[in-house]
């Protein structure tokens, strides 16, 4: 397929990838192909027209024609010529590809004239003996939605739902139209997707609007004015109902956004559907792509495993289509396997520029490059991978950080992590009756806090009083399968919306289109006990926008877990300028001198190297680790090396928990060292944290690793006990420096992770490592959130905590949680207690107009003070100093009054060793630096009494008597 796209440079001699049709046709029959049926837009241009295609049971000659009116009213009409061609199933490399599809041996093409916006057409295929027509279409800008479960999440399960039926029935959004391909429905994901479908029944019919899945066209100013559910025998939902939510908020919101604007107010909008719930990445590439990425995460899930299976039956039959762009929302599925980078060609950072690439090679061309927009995963969608979810955001940018970039241009973003459903803490119950009033009663628990959405973002307060409700589609509390797809579907809409027109039209300070993204960051620096964290100044001020910090809660002795989105700040603390003994360098680097090990990461070597009795030496451990200072010891055959300066006392005990393989060379024998240790989920002591250091720090997505015996060599198993011994667990630096599992027991990991809670299920068909709950990410507790202060219009300064010399910041982190439950804008306990919602938009940082969440970042802190991120993503700039208050000039000082003389009460004289009163003495201060401090004594009849030229009391005392 793909060598005859490259082959076919002209339009219409484009490659036909057609589908299967439901049921055979008469044998003259000429029939389109699925995405064409009344009400369709397509794609308006000024050079390229658009093109239609679709099956013929015959190689005779096939015409097009177009008639109608523009949209000025003209008559426009005119025909041509088709190109006809025998179907070659051998260019379908699809495994379940048919040799010949049932309704007719031949496919055919035509290009249409470039046509304007508007307009209302009727549209026609036909050969000698057989016309089919489409009525009522219309040219405008053509966008195609695709994804997992949060895109193909219907409108009936949103907020604003009923009241965007309001806005339609006054008369708005009249020129957007939808077309649905795939949803969250049973029906596509029991066998394979069917392609194409024969129907062209108008779409206000009873037949098209009863059952939305003959996949035609709705105008919303119809399919909106229908009841949500249209059959009450067989529950089945209206077209508008059961549409992409957010694929349609987009539509709206990029409507107003061109009204805002003042550009292309009456142009049409249409949106194409075909997403499948439970999907990967990998399920929508061609095959060939799919080569281009190692250590891809394809599980199964909605699609079969090893297979492009969606893009052949989802993507591929509109590929001929001319498009405005696309706009994705999926990743949930793939939190759980490799986040990857595209540095390295691996994992999600890998794949998504990939397919995006290879979908822009096979699309059908148009004036404008096609634009593609991302939209990250919100809170809650880490599928209990939430240690994952900021490298998989991160993974989102191809590791750039930022849409667009060089990986992938013409790209934008909607940043999601704020957005999580208000009420998910509330699932599955609503124990305390604040996110719906008690049945009986009809009010509020008595324990819920105050309702207050004053101090929200503007743009967000709107939607309040429908999060209050909490009764998406007129039913209270409607949610589908709870916190995993967040209600709150209009935002994300707009978010999408203005970053796409940010790519369409002039920017307001520029000559051209700027982007449109939330503050980026593009450097920052430790100046003294702060951290200034400058934001890119080019993408802000060309909107007329900058920074806008909110408040946000940091008292951590309230919060529910350790974590949040909020700045985190990873300190390596040092112990003052006295001698380090080896009871603080394990408590400082995270060693264990009691048989729990280190904090560090095999290969590095600040926790000590690992040796086997039976494949290593100290020579190789060296190797691996680099020459280290410290002293050394040997047990039996094994060699161990501190990797430090202490001096270590080697103990002759062989620790009980030994695994005859291995040894952590970080043992003595002061076992005064558990405060430093790692934490423990088995018999492992569990201090107050584990150590901080460039390890630990650095790592920006943590994962483990299942300990169920083993040895080196094996693949998919591990002994856990060399390093970071965590009873049945092994954690690893899964995006950073360290370690790496090999591959296969890397892949049992995932699937651990991505564990059902539920101990009756086995996943890999053995009992979960982890019964009935997913760990949460020990390292969590290394970091610190900071206070943010706003600097001026482009840079913020993090407030460290309070630090004792020596004390050194390694990284700073926002929006990247570590764990599951640091990804969130609302870690308050009252959350999780149910007494309160997470309201969107709560996170600590904005751009102040468009109201966008920063871009998240992870920066290691160098050793020139400044920051880095990890490549392909720049952020070495280094950011103006604060500039110190500018002093109070002083107040002019009045000259001194002459001090009167003294009267009698002012002048002293020494008398007996004290200053006494005297009318001819000096002032005090004078009689006091003379007279003799030092009372004297005598002992007289046995005591001790003041007189001159005596001794000391202490020596009067110790002879009188």
């Amino acid at each position: 397929y793909q060598r005859r796209v490259r082959e076919m440079e002209r339009p219409e001699m484009l490659l036909l990838l057609l589908v299967l049709a439901w049921s055979s046709v008469p044998g003259s029959a000429v029939v389109f192909s699925t995405g064409f049926s009344s009400d369709m837009i397509l794609q308006r241009s000024t050079t390229r027209g658009s093109a239609v295609y679709g099956f013929a049971s015959s190689g005779a000659p096939v015409r097009v024609t177009l008639a109608g009116t523009d949209s000025s009213s003209h008559p426009v009409s005119y025909s041509v010529q088709a190109q006809v061609w025998p179907w070659d199933a051998s260019l379908i490399y699809r495994p379940d590809s048919p040799p010949e599809p049932p309704h007719g041996a031949f496919v055919w093409k035509a290009g249409l004239r470039p046509s304007l916006p508007g307009g209302q057409y009727t549209l026609s295929a036909s050969n000698s003996s057989y016309t089919i027509a489409i009525e009522r279409v219309s040219f405008g800008d053509l966008w195609l939605c695709s994804g997992q479960s949060n895109m193909a999440l219907s409108m009936y399960y949103t907020f604003s739902s009923w009241a965007l039926k309001k806005e339609v029935a006054s008369g708005m959004y009249t020129n957007l139209r939808h077309f649905q391909f795939g949803n969250m429905g049973g029906y596509y994901e029991a066998s394979e997707p069917v392609w194409a479908t024969l129907v062209n029944t108008p779409n206000e019919t009873s037949a098209a609007v009863s059952n939305p899945q003959t996949r035609v066209w709705h105008n919303i100013s119809y399919s909106s004015q229908l009841p949500d559910i249209v059959d009450p025998v067989s529950k089945a939902q209206s077209a508008y109902a059961q549409f992409s939510a957010t694929c349609m908020y987009f539509g709206v919101e990029l409507i107003k956004e061109r009204i805002a604007r003042g550009v292309d107010q009456n142009v049409p909008i249409g949106l194409i559907q075909s997403a499948i719930g439970g999907s990967q990445i990998e399920a929508w590439m061609d095959n060939q792509t799919l080569t281009e990425c190692s250590n891809e995460s394809l599980s199964g899930g909605a699609v079969p495993q090893n297979s492009g299976r969606l893009f052949y039956g989802m993507i591929a039959p509109f590929v001929n289509m001319s498009l405005r762009g696309w706009v994705w929302y999926q990743g949930e599925n793939n939190v759980g396997g490799e986040m990857g980078d595209s540095v390295a060609a691996s994992g999600y950072g890998c794949e998504l520029p990939a397919m995006v690439s290879s979908w822009r090679s096979q699309w059908a061309r148009t004036d404008s490059p096609p634009l593609f927009g991302v939209a990250t995963l919100a809170a809650g969608g880490s599928e209990g991978n939430g240690q994952h979810m900021g490298a998989m955001r991160w993974s989102q940018t191809a590791n750039y950080g930022v849409l667009p970039n060089d990986l992938m241009p013409n790209s934008f973003i909607a940043q999601l992590y704020d957005l999580g459903d208000p009420w998910a803490a509330c699932e599955p119950s609503d124990a305390q009756h604040c996110a719906l009033p008690d049945p009986v009663t009809h009010k509020y628990g008595p324990q819920c806090k105050p309702w207050d959405p004053t101090s929200w973002l503007p743009s967000l307060q709107p939607i309040a009083s429908l999060i209050r409700e909490n009764s998406p589609s007129g039913i209270p509390g409607l949610n589908f399968m709870g916190m995993i797809h967040p209600r709150l579907k209009r935002p994300v809409g707009r978010r999408l919306a203005v970053a796409a027109a940010a790519l369409m039209y002039r920017a307001a300070n520029s000559s051209g289109p700027v982007p449109l993204t939330g503050p980026t960051i593009s450097g920052c620096a430790v100046q003294h006990n702060q951290i200034v964290v400058q934001f890119n100044q080019t993408l802000l001020a060309a909107h007329g926008d900058r920074l806008l910090v909110r408040s946000f809660d940091l008292n951590q002795t309230q919060w529910q877990g350790v974590d949040s989105l909020a700045a985190m700040v990873c300190i390596d603390r040092m112990f003052g300028s006295g001698p380090v003994t080896c009871e603080d360098k394990c408590a400082r680097d995270g060693y264990c001198c009691t048989g729990t090990d280190s904090a560090d990461q095999l290969p590095s070597c600040s926790g000590g190297c690992a040796i086997s009795e039976q494949s290593s030496s100290l020579e190789e451990c060296l190797a691996v680790c680099g020459q280290v200072q410290g002293c050394s010891y040997t047990w039996k055959n094994l060699s161990f090396n501190a990797c430090g300066d202490c001096d270590w006392s080697g103990s002759q005990q062989r620790p009980r928990w030994l695994n005859p393989l291995f040894y952590n060379c970080a043992t003595s024998s002061t076992a005064q060292c558990e405060r430093g240790c790692h934490y423990g989920y088995g018999a492992a002591p569990a201090p107050a944290f584990p150590a901080a250091n460039q390890t630990t720090c650095s790592c920006r997505a943590w994962s483990a690793v299942p300990c169920d015996g083993g040895v080196p060599g094996k693949t998919d198993q591990w002994p856990c006990d060399p390093v970071n011994i965590t009873g049945d667990k092994f954690w690893y630096c899964d995006d950073g420096p360290g370690w790496k599992p090999p591959r296969a027991l890397r892949a049992r990991g995932y699937a651990m992770m991505a564990a059902p809670t539920n101990t009756a299920e086995k996943p890999l068909g053995g009992p979960s490592p982890f019964p009935g709950v997913v760990p949460s990410n020990p390292f969590e507790r290394i970091w610190t959130p900071a206070p943010i202060q706003q600097l001026d219009e482009y840079s913020v300064v993090l407030e460290l905590p309070q630090m004792l010399p020596g004390d050194t910041p390694l990284a700073v982190r926002l929006g990247w949680p570590l764990g599951d439950d640091g990804d969130t804008c609302c870690p308050s306990v009252d959350v999780y207690r149910q007494l309160e919602a997470c309201p969107p938009g709560s996170c600590a940082l904005y751009s102040e107009q468009s109201e966008l969440p920063a871009n998240p970042f992870f920066a290691t802190i160098l050793t020139d003070g400044t920051c880095g991120c990890p490549a392909p993503q720049q952020c070495n700039s280094r950011p103006p100093a604060p500039t110190p208050p500018t002093p109070t000039p002083p107040t002019p000082t009045p000259p001194s009054p002459t001090p009167p003389s003294p009267s009698p009460s002012d002048s002293y004289k020494c008398l007996n060793n004290a200053c006494v009163a005297a009318a001819s003495g000096a002032p005090m201060s004078v009689c006091e630096a003379v007279c003799d401090p030092s009372p004297s004594y005598e002992c007289v009849n046995n005591t001790c009494v003041l007189a001159l030229g005596g001794s000391t009391k202490a020596v009067c005392e110790s002879i009188c008597g």
